[in-house]
């Protein structure tokens, strides 16, 4: 039924020459775009007020073309490297001891970095330019972000390469496996395997298992290339894959016990 307004109108369209069947037509079509709207609205409102209540994280801004082509990559190694791999809490006591350098400076001279990764056994430095990169390879051997720490850069063709493996983990336990539960069976059941070192880029589940994707050091690869790509993991062994041309695809995927 029409509200009281809404008969009203409808006989101002009547006295129009509107026919009576016509002119409801025409007048509940008017409200229910106006609902329509009003819920629009409200809505909107809503978001935005969740939105200013729920901070968003930063978008990560991409380097440009330009940055691309005068940006230079270094990495800080151990100074015995690759003897040495630096684990995770040293590397982020280099970049804090590196911050405390250049909040320190009192010279003129401008330093940029891109951007800056934790990578299997070292830390990699994009520099914004040669002189930046210049900069770091100056300041990094002063530096003692531990005692008894004795640092080097690595430029050029020396930075080292790293190699992305996925590899299969099945619910063989009870359920999905968090990614450090992982990086400890294969380091209990792999000597010299260093998964400890290696930067953890995802895990997509699927059907009864888990896809883990690890980056990890030339170093490890060749363990695991020596295993055959099939490290001891628990009460059997795993199958990694790669991309890289050296290693020669082989056997099925999933765990073998």
């Amino acid at each position: 039924r029409l509200s009281g307004s809404s008969n009203r109108r409808v006989k101002v369209l009547v006295k129009r020459g509107i026919s009576v069947v016509a002119a409801k037509r025409t007048i509940i079509k008017e409200n229910f775009t106006s609902q329509e709207k009003t819920f629009k609205a409200a809505k909107r409102l809503q978001s935005e007020d969740n939105t200013s209540k729920v901070p968003r994280p930063p978008k990560r801004v991409r380097s440009t073309y330009k940055e691309a082509l005068t940006s230079e990559k270094v990495a800080i190694v151990a100074a015995d490297y690759p003897g040495t791999q630096l684990g995770p809490e040293r590397l982020k006591a280099i970049q804090k001891a590196l911050l405390a350098v250049m909040t320190a400076a009192t010279e003129d001279r401008q330093v940029r970095f891109i951007n800056c990764t934790h990578k299997s056994g070292y830390l990699l430095l994009t520099c914004a330019d040669k002189d930046s990169a210049a900069w770091v390879t100056e300041v990094v051997p002063l530096l003692r972000p531990w005692e008894g720490a004795a640092l080097r850069v690595l430029v050029g063709d020396d930075v080292p390469k790293s190699v992305v493996c996925t590899v299969f983990i099945p619910n063989v336990y009870e359920g999905p496996m968090k990614a450090e539960e992982v990086v400890n069976l294969l380091r209990i059941g792999n000597q010299n395997l260093n998964p400890n070192l290696w930067t953890v880029l995802g895990c997509d589940p699927i059907d009864k298992g888990q896809i883990f994707a690890f980056s990890m050091g030339r170093e490890s690869l060749e363990v695991l290339k020596g295993l055959n790509m099939s490290p001891y993991f628990g009460f059997g062994r795993l199958k990694f894959r790669t991309k890289d041309k050296s290693v020669v695809r082989g056997g099925d995927r999933g765990y073998r016990h």
